[in-house]
């Protein structure tokens, strides 16, 4: 079938191993990109994209339904739309994944950092159950990995990050405040404007989607520069 089974099986062998960090990561699937030819959050996207029409085909998909971050790209969404399902967002954290999955009654979600919770199996990321998913998904298919991923259409995307000295609530920042609705005025219903807070780092996040990446770009680096002239540091 030429589905590059040898491959697949050799990136299982080192599931999770972040050499960047030195150290194992073993609840997420991170050398996939490599056969997707793109970046890990990308390739999380589709990976999603992936299981879930799996899942919708078999009628094993919980209320039709994956749980994704508010950073998970809007292409996965209108893929999910099209097969019949959908997507509910939380905020940014496997565990807050996992919870909204508990909480909902559904069997599936993740973020793009590269965690997968098959809640059917476990109840948190698992790179092993991720890779074995991707071989049966693979198999089952007859093609290769790098074939499957064309099956979700990625949405343009800008994520900018701004330093702040200090995590003041948004709306009390009038200048952010005001760029943020009129990005979201501008955008309509053609995109998405996410902007928060680092959970680790004095960093404020600022995330567009559109259709338009010079627009996106323009509209993101007036919410930044807003954010600089209020809380930004020196």
């Amino acid at each position: 079938m030429g589905t590059g089974i040898d491959e697949l099986m050799i990136n299982v062998a080192f599931i999770a191993y972040r050499a960047d960090r030195g150290r194992p990561d073993f609840d997420r699937l991170s050398h996939i990109p490599q056969l997707l030819a793109q970046p890990r959050r990308q390739a999380t996207f589709k990976l999603h994209h992936c299981g879930a029409g799996r899942f919708l085909k078999r009628e094993t998909l919980t209320k039709k339904t994956v749980v994704a971050t508010v950073m998970s790209n809007l292409g996965l969404d209108l893929a999910l739309e099209a097969l019949g399902g959908r997507t509910v967002r939380i905020p940014v954290g496997d565990r807050y994944v996992v919870e909204e999955m508990l909480r909902g009654g559904y069997n599936l979600g993740g973020e793009q950092s590269g965690h997968v919770v098959f809640l059917d199996q476990t109840t948190t990321g698992d790179g092993l159950i991720t890779a074995l998913f991707v071989l049966a998904l693979v198999v089952e298919r007859g093609r290769r990995l790098s074939e499957l991923r064309r099956i979700m259409q990625r949405t343009p995307q800008v994520l900018l990050n701004v330093r702040v000295r200090e995590k003041r609530e948004i709306a009390n920042l009038p200048l952010v405040y005001r760029a943020i609705r009129a990005a979201e005025s501008e955008l309509e219903r053609r995109g998405r404007v996410v902007v928060r807070y680092s959970g680790t780092e004095a960093l404020a996040r600022v995330m567009i989607e559109g259709e338009n990446t010079d627009r996106i770009q323009r509209l993101a680096e007036d919410i930044v520069s807003a954010f600089q002239s209020e809380i930004g540091v020196e």
